[in-house]
């Protein structure tokens, strides 16, 4: 695992959705790495959605298919953000 993910960042997907990492866990049954987070919305205040999502690790620090998406600006599925909440 090149890049870690941290609870408490905030990764932008290249859809431009922003999620916040709230932890690491596993699949009970195959032990898969999972992230542990939830979509947020900004603007004139902070919007956190309720529901959860766990993504693969793999599929978190994965790079972005350029054939499927030439696009894409971001080189990873999902990128750190430098202002957090910007």
């Amino acid at each position: 695992m090149d890049r870690e993910i941290k609870a408490g960042q905030v990764y932008r997907n290249f859809k431009g959705n922003r999620y916040h990492v709230i932890g690491i866990g596993a699949h009970e049954d195959t032990e898969e790495v999972m992230v542990i987070c939830f979509e947020i919305e900004t603007g004139d205040r902070l919007i956190i959605n309720s529901e959860m999502h766990a993504i693969p690790y793999a599929d978190f620090i994965s790079k972005v298919d350029k054939e499927k998406y030439p696009n894409s600006k971001q080189e990873y599925v999902f990128e750190l953000m430098e202002g957090q909440y910007e």
